[in-house]
């Protein structure tokens, strides 16, 4: 039988799936993503490395005064063996490495997918609500650089007719 070599996706599954609950971020932490930076496959066994970029935002003032966020790349080990019963390729250890490093959001390649994750884990209408703002207001707050990730949020606003 030929091994079919998981794919990237399939691994990052993989990793998080050996960590179950976990895995999820809690805040001020926002997963943003997750890539397989490197992969060792030899006839029985895969050694992969996924680095997960993680960008932390502690509240919404953060966005407001337009600062760079910090974050962290975390880097992970996953090794998949060939099940010879199964013949199918099964997790058999993940481990994270020492080498976890600190980053701007401004140094990560992937920006715009980062602030996508954050702006769409914000709970816009209890900010609007506990600040007696309306979306508009927030809008115009907002640095140029982040309206466009709350446009779609705004847009929602005005189609309920809730915040406006």
């Amino acid at each position: 039988m030929t091994k079919t070599i998981p794919t990237d996706d399939q691994l990052i599954g993989e990793l998080i799936d050996s960590f179950g609950n976990l895995w999820e971020c809690e805040p001020p932490m926002h997963d943003c993503f997750r890539e397989v930076v490197s992969k060792e496959v030899s006839e029985d066994k895969i050694l992969a490395v996924i680095e997960q970029t993680t960008i932390n935002l502690d509240g919404v003032e953060e966005l407001l005064t337009g600062e760079d966020l910090a974050g962290a790349i975390w880097t992970y080990v996953l090794e998949m063996r060939w099940d010879k019963t199964s013949e199918d390729w099964k997790w058999h250890y993940n481990d994270t490495q020492p080498d976890d490093r600190q980053i701007l959001l401004s140094e990560v390649v992937e920006i715009d997918l980062c602030l996508e994750v954050i702006f769409d884990e914000v709970d816009w209408y209890d900010y609007l609500e506990a600040n007696e703002m309306m979306s508009a207001e927030l809008m115009a707050k907002l640095p140029e650089k982040y309206r466009k990730f709350y446009e779609p949020h705004h847009k929602q606003f005005l189609l309920d007719g809730e915040c406006v």
